[in-house]
């Protein structure tokens, strides 16, 4: 079992273990992981098998996601930009503190997660993109 199968297992034990606290909570299944090319298409991310049918818990509310890719429960900010509705996704973007030791002659730099879930997609499957840095990953949340 590899850290990401023990990483998303914890999380669920813990969404099991939360009850309600957990109820505002979308789970989400990745579906694929693509990474982006110095052409600007995409090839499969070369962690995609170790990645591939991993769960990330979203907190509806705050909009942390807890996945080792994708999180953003370490970054320094978050922001729910819509909370979703019938016509709009949940969308939520997050960025990391400022680099604190950039290579010499460079300027600190952050980085950045966005995630939108189709809250709006007919049935229980809601339809998700994340990206962090050049990986985006794409599933389906409850």
């Amino acid at each position: 079992m590899n850290h990401t199968h023990i990483f998303a297992a914890a999380l669920v034990l813990l969404q099991v273990l939360a009850g309600p606290s957990f109820g505002a909570s979308f789970r989400c299944k990745l579906v694929e992981v693509k990474t982006l090319r110095s052409d600007g298409l995409l090839d499969p991310h070369p962690l995609s098998d170790d990645f591939s049918d991993d769960i990330m818990i979203v907190d509806r509310e705050t909009g942390t996601v807890f996945h080792p890719k994708f999180g953003n429960e370490t970054y320094g900010e978050r922001q729910v930009l819509d909370y979703g509705a019938s016509e709009s996704s949940f969308k939520v973007i997050s960025l990391s503190p400022l680099s604190s030791s950039p290579s010499e002659g460079e300027a600190p730099f952050r980085n950045t997660v966005y995630l939108q879930i189709e809250t709006f997609a007919d049935g229980s499957n809601k339809p998700f993109i994340a990206v962090s840095g050049v990986a985006i990953g794409m599933g389906v949340c409850e």
